[in-house]
């Protein structure tokens, strides 16, 4: 897998933080805390900073409301638009059904995503 990009960039908000990490094929955006209204624009933010290829680890989002579904939603066309793939890794039970209810099942991709090198480095 090709070296990625070292240095991480960071979007925070007042209860959410996304950490975005790239490499030639992809963009990796680990969400931590909440996913709503007002997180709903760092998603985008940091979806359309990367490559097309977007995977958004949810391991560390600790709530998911209709604002951050359609932010999934909106990076998902985005990320199409531009030629790529975006996939959704690691929800927690609740928020997997949420997905799978409304229809965006073919998002959810299986496991934890496979880590590039400065994904496990502290921020």
């Amino acid at each position: 897998m090709p070296d990625p990009d070292p240095t991480p960039e960071h979007f925070v908000g007042p209860h959410c933080e996304i950490r975005a990490v790239r490499d030639q094929e992809r963009t990796v955006l680990s969400v931590q805390g909440d996913l709503d209204l007002l997180s709903q624009t760092l998603l985008t933010d940091a979806a359309d900073a990367g490559r097309p290829d977007v995977v958004i680890d949810l391991s560390g989002a600790e709530f998911l409301d209709a604002a951050g579904v359609r932010a999934i939603v909106d990076a998902a066309d985005r990320s199409r638009r531009r030629g790529g793939r975006l996939r959704v890794v690691d929800a927690r039970p609740f928020q997997r059904r949420l997905l799978l209810q409304l229809g965006l099942g073919e998002l959810l991709g299986e496991g934890p995503v496979e880590p590039l090198d400065a994904t496990n480095s502290s921020p």
